[in-house]
């Protein structure tokens, strides 16, 4: 009896498994689902653009600015109207709860990210000059969005880590300007 009962087990186990799924396909697999969801974001806008980059110097600085390892207490490290050109991506998306800007320098091998939602704004990357490299740090004002929600000019204040080209580093604070122009990619402002 018990090796009836072990074959019958066998037999309705197999023949469960070998069933072929009935069930019609799930109308949001695949591709399909993407189409049936809704359209998919816009491609970011591209453009080329000009931009400044300065540390705040005298009673505006915030983050002490001595140059670390320095046997002067008073020398400053500081950048002054640094001006560069650059390429960028933009994007914004359709609740416009969000948001992004890419910038690749031009002429030297910086790239920074500049990030905003309703509640936070983050910076991250470097703007590189002839003799510094700034790497950015948290953004203490500015943000992506602008009044009307379009690429545009946009200004931050951002700390973060100065190294000069002799090697010496130090805290600052710094003013970044980026102007979005000459529009060279795909997508629309909303």
């Amino acid at each position: 009896m018990r090796h009836v009962l072990a074959v019958v087990a066998l037999a309705v186990v197999a023949t469960a498994c070998s069933d072929p799924v009935t069930a019609p396909p799930s109308p949001t697999s695949g591709l399909r689902a993407a189409f049936l969801i809704g359209d998919p974001p816009p491609p970011p806008l591209t453009g080329t653009g000009d931009g400044t980059f300065s540390t705040l110097s005298g009673a505006a600085l915030s983050v002490a600015t001595a140059v670390v390892g320095s046997s002067d207490p008073h020398q400053l490290c500081s950048v002054s109207d640094f001006n560069f050109q650059f390429a960028w991506r933009y994007f914004i998306n359709k609740p416009e709860n969000n948001a992004w800007i890419h910038v690749d320098e031009l002429q030297y091998n910086g790239h920074s990210d500049f990030h905003s939602t309703e509640k936070k704004n983050d910076a991250s990357g470097q703007i590189v000059g002839p003799d510094f490299t700034f790497s950015l740090g948290d953004v203490v004002s500015g943000s992506v969005f602008n009044e009307t929600r379009t690429p545009g000019s946009f200004y931050f204040v951002v700390t973060g880590k100065l190294t000069l080209a002799d090697g010496q580093t130090c805290d600052v604070t710094g003013n970044v300007t980026l102007n979005l122009n000459r529009e060279i990619g795909e997508g629309s402002p909303r």
